[in-house]
């Protein structure tokens, strides 16, 4: 068993590399992540969301919106400590003991400052517009959602969520 009380010797320079690779493949596999699980979570909702209209107002729809509006918070919850645990292999990085010519983390001044991270806001603005759909999905009264509507009596009857035509 070591002796405690001696005192080990500062890591070499190659030690410093070493750990500094660990954490670009660490920074870089949580990346990774991060994407693969935005990507999913986008289809996923964007599927939800086509369910949803379908059949407007009806119990399957709440229970869809309801559904929706618990996977966005799930979602902002895995995003955000997806990227805690990002950020946190850069900042690990940026301090260990080498030059910062070789640390390509060291150039970062604000690492980790979530409202300067223009990616991380977008990402979570995704999150909260999906969430926000639900809600007006869920809560907006009969008639004041358009639903896409396409007769053909009369003439040309074309209903959109921007207006109708109409020709007689």
């Amino acid at each position: 068993m070591p002796d405690p009380t001696t005192k080990s010797k500062p890591p070499s320079a190659d030690d410093a590399l070493a750990a500094l690779k660990f954490y670009v493949d660490l920074a870089n596999s949580e990346k990774q992540a991060i994407w693969a699980r935005h990507a999913t979570m986008v289809v996923g909702n964007s599927l939800l969301i086509n369910a949803v209209r379908s059949d407007p107002f009806s119990w399957t729809n709440v229970s869809l919106c309801v559904a929706g509006l618990v996977l966005c918070i799930l979602w902002g919850i895995m995003t955000w400590v997806g990227w805690t645990w990002f950020y946190k292999a850069m900042a690990d990085a940026k301090k260990l003991p080498i030059d910062p010519l070789l640390n390509p983390f060291s150039s970062f001044p604000n690492l980790g400052d979530r409202r300067r991270d223009k990616i991380f806001m977008c990402t979570m603005a995704v999150i909260v517009i999906f969430g926000l759909v639900y809600l007006v999905a869920l809560f907006a009264p009969p008639g004041e959602i358009a639903q896409p509507d396409v007769t053909m009596e009369r003439g040309l009857h074309l209903g959109s969520c921007y207006g109708v035509i109409e020709q007689s």
